[in-house]
């Protein structure tokens, strides 16, 4: 049977391919990114206010009652996750580099969706930098809740891309 509307031909590329050339989009990436966030000077964020109330729910006081806090509790479940799995403590370098968590997963996030759509790696590629390069903002304000926010966005647009897998 024919289909109404015909698709393209997806590129020949094995799935070997797309992972190889998904490993070093998002290595490339994840230096640039590196770089982006460990160096410079921004005075006007509010990293430290964010930090010491992470530090203090992780030290078991609660939300709300023991600790002020704008944001909501997935904000610090998240924070808990991402300490508990990496053993590390509430500093400035640790809080900038698991900012780049988010960072880099919302960058492959896009690019899979774009390559799923469009069976293209090269926009797939596009979209990875594309990505990367708009979350720049992260830099100045990692530890942020906007982090998990951008990245659980992108994977709810994932989600109807996921139902056509087989």
């Amino acid at each position: 049977m024919k289909a109404i509307y015909p698709t393209r031909a997806p590129e020949g590329f094995e799935r070997r391919h797309i992972i190889f050339w998904f490993t070093v989009l998002t290595a490339v990436a994840g230096a640039a990114a590196y770089l982006w966030m460990l160096t410079g000077y921004r005075p006007y964020d509010d990293e430290g206010a964010l930090m010491i109330t992470v530090k203090q729910y992780l030290s078991g006081m609660r939300i709300y009652d023991q600790v002020f806090s704008f944001y909501g509790p997935v904000y610090y479940l998240y924070q808990w996750v991402l300490h508990r799995i990496t053993g590390t403590p509430v500093t400035h370098d640790v809080t900038r580099i698991l900012a780049l968590v988010p960072w880099l997963g919302a960058a492959l996030l896009a690019g899979w969706i774009t390559l799923r759509l469009t069976r293209s790696l090269v926009l797939a590629a596009v979209a990875h930098l594309g990505t990367s390069l708009a979350m720049m903002f992260f830099a100045a304000e990692p530890g942020h809740p906007q982090e998990l926010t951008m990245l659980l966005l992108l994977a709810l647009a994932a989600v109807p891309v996921m139902a056509g897998m087989q």
